[in-house]
Parts: structure tokens; sequence; C-alpha cells
């Protein structure tokens, strides 16, 4: 694939609609969970917005590791990729390294994933091209005095796009690496590797291959402690499409990896993700399932397992005491001792929230709510979290223009349960508590109305979208149907962002289909697209682009990990003056007018004049009642 280069959508003058997904909050107290802000931030030293510092993050002892896969680290190409190393000093944080390979090439996302024990660390370059395009390496650097790579892992069997290095995670002596989109028997089926220092040279143990031709992205996540490992395939289809499960492996006397146990949840769901994060600490394991549906539309939800027995079974399902809709709480999982640590980078409008858990008498429960005092919309807060000694770090890759931080919690005081004191208002944190996301209207083409997310977002997030608000405007509504040039052109002459569509493979890997049934009568597919990437694209979107701007069309695109706009086309077109588009002008848009008074546009402007004021109130009462 070639660099995407983004242009802002041409300024219009158009409402802004705030729909309130699940339902608009005045208060929302928690009896039991203290609110917690930052002790420290911190950022990358040199680094500039885009570089995403802080996208995984790692801890041991004093020590914290930031990624920062999209650092164009001087002399070694855009997007190489660098790692920061912190240590406490006192009671300050100071960056004691800053990280790059010896060989560290453009795209070749260094600190895409990243894990430390003791004085190692090892550092995930997903896009290497080590023994292929893509192949993927991992980066191993060790501490004497100073922080210097010991080794490049790269296993000779790799093919391209395997994406090696897409998750690590250390214990001991032995270093487990997934491989999601290894293309072992169809559509990036992945495995995972074991290794073993062995006085500084990384010795293979294992090469893990879970399941069979439905397990798809298996090595999405990895985790490894003592005698087992755990092989997170997020994308497995056996319960469902997208369920998922994991793979757990235990070590056997003679050394070798022997496949344990699949687990999935008691109740299954599809596009689920289970498995997507994984954390094992002695018999306890927990998976999260960001997209899960348990308590809300991709609220999130992590489970716990216990062996007992030689057997895994899950125990508990946690949720957070204040859940909302496309929160992805267990986007990010980290245990320590009875501590778990959980980031819900999505919570709410991707602002971002971490929850501490403690074991007691009556299993998990919430003790903590930690937030960034300075967080602000899309920052992503909560996309990797990881437990010191005393301390949480926890990273907002999109922070400051994306150019990426990482926040640290002193949780020292034990036990963490209230801390910060309780009753705390999420209304205090946000300015406005809506569990939804918010609109821009697009325009109208053929008699049908156009919405566009004002961020980008993850392709579940945007179908998901496209569903609730065709049901909060009672309306069909789907991503965008291209059916013509007049409709692609419609469509770029108001935003050349790139834009999620409603065209995938999903249901039938190979043959693209539009989301409404419509039959694919016209394309606008770029130079050389489709190309499944090795069966790891499923999903199209439009307004693809070289660095230079210049548009390629259409593509077919990773649905995870891989962010755009969402266009929601819905059938038939609106009225005059229904500022609330549920087909009549009455009190209701009224009260959004006087909500936004005085304000310049907005969802109450609607006489589109740019300003909220009596005028908008005129010309209400010119319209007043049912949509023609």
């Amino acid at each position: 694939m070639v660099c995407l280069s983004s242009v802002r959508r041409k300024t219009m003058t158009k409402r802004t609609i705030f729909l309130s997904i699940v339902s608009i909050v005045s208060t929302i107290s928690f009896a039991n969970a203290g609110t917690q802000f930052e002790d420290a931030q911190l950022g990358g030293d040199p680094s500039v917005p885009g570089d995403e510092v802080a996208f995984s993050v790692a801890a041991d002892g004093e020590t914290i590791v930031l990624g920062a896969p999209l650092r164009n680290f001087q002399g070694h190409g855009y997007d190489s990729g660098a790692l920061y190393v912190y240590d406490r000093k006192g009671a300050d944080w100071v960056q004691t390294a800053n990280l790059i390979g010896e060989d560290s090439a453009a795209f070749d996302y260094l600190g895409w994933s990243v894990a430390i024990e003791g004085d190692v660390i090892a550092g995930g370059a997903s896009w290497a091209n080590e023994t292929g395009i893509k192949s993927g390496g991992v980066y191993i650097f060790r501490k004497t005095k100073t922080w210097q790579q010991e080794a490049l892992i790269a296993p000779s069997d790799l093919p391209a796009e395997a994406n090696f290095g897409h998750a690590v995670d250390l214990d001991g002596e032995r270093l487990i690496v997934g491989a999601p989109y290894v293309d072992e028997l169809v559509n990036a089926h992945g495995v995972a590797y074991i290794y073993r220092d062995d006085n500084g040279s990384w010795v293979q143990e294992a090469r893990i291959v879970p399941g069979d031709t439905d397990v798809n992205f298996a090595g999405a996540a990895v985790a490894i402690d003592g005698d087992y490992a755990v092989v997170g395939a997020p994308r497995d289809n056996g319960d469902g499409v997208s369920a998922g499960s994991v793979f757990i492996y235990k070590r056997d006397p003679k050394g070798g990896w022997v496949y344990m146990q699949r687990v999935t949840p008691n109740a299954t769901e599809s596009y689920s993700f289970f498995g997507n994060t994984v954390e094992l600490v002695g018999g306890t394991l927990l998976v999260g399932a960001e997209y899960s549906d348990t308590v809300g539309a991709n609220a999130g939800a992590v489970f716990v397992f216990q062996l007992s027995n030689e057997n895994w079974s899950e125990d508990q399902i946690l949720t957070p005491e204040d859940p909302w809709a496309w929160a992805h709480f267990g986007g990010s999982i980290e245990m320590q001792g009875s501590s778990v640590v959980i980031g819900a980078y999505g919570d709410p409008n991707s602002n971002g929230a971490a929850y501490i858990f403690e074991d007691g008498d009556n299993g998990y429960e919430q003790s903590s709510l930690l937030l960034s005092s300075e967080g602000s919309y899309g920052d992503r807060f909560g996309s990797a979290v990881a437990f010191g000694s005393g301390f949480v770090v926890v990273g907002a890759p999109h922070a400051l223009e994306k150019q990426g931080s990482a926040f640290v919690f002193d949780v020292s005081t034990s036990p963490l349960r209230g801390r910060g004191g309780v009753g705390f208002s999420r209304n205090a944190s946000y300015a406005t508590a809506r569990s939804g996301m918010s609109f821009e209207f697009f325009g109208n083409f053929n008699e049908h109305d156009y919405f566009i997310t004002t961020s980008a977002i993850e392709y579940y997030d945007a179908h998901e979208m496209a569903s609730v608000l065709g049901g909060i405007l009672n309306r069909p509504a789907s991503l965008a149907i291209i059916n013509n040039q007049e409709e692609s052109d419609f469509i770029q002459s108001v935003s050349t962002d790139l834009l999620w569509t409603g065209l995938t493979d999903l249901d039938n890997e190979g043959l693209f289909a539009w989301d409404n049934g419509d039959a694919v009568d016209w394309t606008d597919w770029g130079p050389d697209e489709p190309n499944k990437n090795g069966g790891t694209e499923d999903v199209v979107v439009m307004n693809w682009q070289y660095e230079d701007g210049s548009i390629l069309g259409w593509s077919d695109w990773k649905e995870q990990h891989r962010y755009a706009f969402a266009l929601v086309e819905l059938e038939g077109m609106s009225c005059t003056g229904d500022i609330d588009w549920d087909g009549d002008v009455d009190s209701d848009d009224l009260a959004i007018t006087l909500e936004n008074w005085g304000e310049l546009g907005g969802g109450g402007d609607a006489n589109h004049d740019g300003a909220v004021n009596v005028n908008d109130i005129l010309w209400l009462l010119d319209y007043w009642g049912a949509c023609p």
C-alpha cells in the first residue's frame, strides 16, 4: 500500500448535531469508585505531532518505556519508530534513553508493541522488511550501563505481510511474539513464536499455530507467565464471525510447548473480538473483548478465567460502573498482584479512561477511575496501560495533535479502593456527559441525506454508528453506498478525507458486496486495488491518497487499527427547520435552539446564517408542524 496523506474537508456552513446514542446523563456518581488524575505527564524528546508517543507502553520497577511507531527518526526514514525510556529519579521522571534499531528503516513501526523485564526491552517493529515486505521484526535492547541493541529477531520462515512483532510479552528469560497476518491456511491465520534468552542469544523454542481455518489473526495478542502461554485470536470465526478465542499452551518437562485448551466466553458474540488483548498472571487469565455489546454497543468487556485442575473456566465478566457505548473497555489490560488496570480508549468520544479493579471477597470490583486532567476529544487515553512499582502508566497516543503522551498515576497507597474521594460527578470532567458520537450534516444527493462523523474511527464503530443513526432518525441507513460517478463526484466535492464506505467482503471472502444489498454495478478502485494484502483487508475506503495528495479512489483496508471518517447515507431527505431530524418542526427543535443560544452556528442554527438568535426562532415558527 502507498502512504496516506490526509487532506482536510472543505469548510462549509452546516449543522453540527450531537446525537445521544444511548442516553443523556445529567449526573453520574460513583458510590464505590474514587477518581484520580495524573501525577505526571510524559512525552518523547524529540517528538512532534503525528509521532503517536505512548501508542504502546510498558513498565517494570522504576522504569517506563513508551512506543512511538510513527516517529520519523532522523536518518532512518518516515514512520521508522522509536522507544522512549524514562526512569524515576526521586519525585521526578527523567527520560534516559531514546532507542532506535541499528538498521531501522521507513515504515518499520518500531514501538507498535513493547515489553520490559528487568534489564531487557523487546520492541515490536511490525512492518520491518526483514524476511519480506512488512514481515516484521523484534528488537531486543539490554541495559548494562546504558541501553544497547542486543539482537534483532526475525524468523527465517516469515512470509511477507506477517506483522511479526504486532504483540510481544516477556517473562523471565522467555519472549513470546505474535505474527497475526501469517497466511498459514486461509485469510491471515496467524502464528506465535516463543524464544529463550541463552546468554544474549535468543533461541526459538516453539512456533505455535493455533486452531484451524476458522481461526484468524492468531497472535494479535500474546502473554506468557511461567509454564503457560496464551495466544489471542480475535477474528476466530468458530463461534460466530469474529467472535474470537484464546489458545492456551503449557511447557512440558522437556521444554516443548503443548496445546492445552481453547477458551471462549460462556456466551459468545459475533464481532466482539474476544482475544484482542490478553493478560496472564499465575492461574488467572484476563481476556479483552473491546467490541462486546455486554453492557452497550461496542462498550467492551474483560473476561476472567481461573485455572483449576488443569482446566481454565470463566469466573467473572468485568465491566465499568459507568458503561458507555463505543468505550472499547478492554482495549488494553495489565495485572499486578490482586489489581488490574483496564483501558477504555473510546470512553466517551475517544477522550478515554482507565479503570482499576481489585480482587476481593466478591471477585474483582472497580476501585478507581483514572482520567487525564487535560483530556480532550479523540486523545484515545487508555489505548495502552501498564503497572510499575507503585504506579500505573496510561498511554494517550492521539493527545496533542497525535504527538502522544503518557500519564502516570501514583497508586502506592493500599488499598486502591476509594482513592480520590467518592461521589465524583463525571460532568466535572466532561463539559457534556453524552454517551454518543458527534456527526456533521454532510449534504443531500439524489434525495438521500448524508452525515459524517467529526472524528476518524475504526470500521466496526463506523458500521455500528450507521445502524444507530438510522434507528434514531427512523430511516434506513448504512455506510455510503456509491452507485455511480455522479455520487462519487458529489462526495469528493465536499470531502477528500479518507471515508469508510458500505462495501465489504466480510461475508464472502473475495466477493465484495454493498451493506444494503445493492448490486455492485459501478466501482472506482485505485491502481492495483483491491489487493487483499494477504487476505487481511476486507472493508473499503474511498479517497485513498498518495503523499502528494493525488487521489487514487477506492482501496480495500483492514477493519481494525485503521481510522477513517464514517460517511453515513440515509434514505429520504429532511425538511427545513427539523433540527433533530425526527420528521417534525416542534418544541424539540426549539429546545435545541435555546440550548445553543448565542453560539456561532452549531446545532441550533436553523436558518444557516452562522448565528443562533431570534431569527432562528422565527424561522422555526414559519415551518412549524409535520414535515411534508
